[in-house]
């Protein structure tokens, strides 16, 4: 019999190792908790990067529409479309941008040079002056002008929520070829939004 052995009587046993029901109540519950008071603030950075991520795709196709209006020396158009295909009446559908070297302001024959889609909870608002036509033009010279002036417009990206609470994010077009992305806060809706 070895030394530890010996001293050990017969109704003693080795130790069991292991959590007690008590230790994994207690454990559980801490981690509860720690849940509870997370999931919130991940919502809600879930979504600030759902509205970040289809405003920079937005502003990548106004960007794109502004410098290949310049390289070719055409008329590049951006506008919704469901498709990629044909422009339709809903920003909500996707967009799309095209050269117009026609200048009848449709993709008909034309080359389409970018398509991008909206994230499906998400809703994009349009400022009155855009959505009149449907259309932001940009002519070679990289403005982009409406009834002859330049564009000062904007494109609002938008999810009803109170999680984050700058639920907007805007694309603004100043000086009909100058852009920018703000965040605003809604309270939590999506209504109307100003032209500039």
């Amino acid at each position: 019999m070895s030394p530890s052995n010996a001293s050990r009587t017969a109704w003693q046993t080795p130790r069991q190792r292991g959590f007690t029901l008590l230790e994994l109540a207690i454990t559980l519950a801490v981690l509860g908790i720690v849940l509870a008071a997370s999931i919130p603030s991940m919502v809600g950075l879930i979504n600030s990067g759902r509205l970040t991520a289809n405003a920079n795709d937005i502003l990548t196709a106004l960007h794109s529409a502004r410098v290949e209006s310049i390289r070719r020396g055409q008329r590049v158009v951006m506008c919704p479309s469901a498709d990629g295909a044909a422009c339709s009446t809903s920003w909500n559908d996707g967009w799309m941008v095209f050269e117009d070297r026609n200048r009848d302001g449709a993709p008909t024959g034309e080359s389409v040079l970018y398509t991008g889609n909206l994230t499906p909870t998400l809703t994009i608002l349009a400022s009155s002056n855009i959505t009149t036509t449907n259309r932001v033009v940009f002519n070679p010279d990289g403005f982009a002008r409406t009834a002859g002036n330049l564009l000062s417009a904007r494109f609002a990206v938008c999810r009803a929520t109170d999680r984050p609470l700058e639920n907007i994010r805007d694309i603004r077009i100043t000086a009909g070829s100058r852009f920018s992305v703000v965040r605003r806060n809604g309270s939590a809706s999506c209504a109307a939004i100003p032209n500039t």
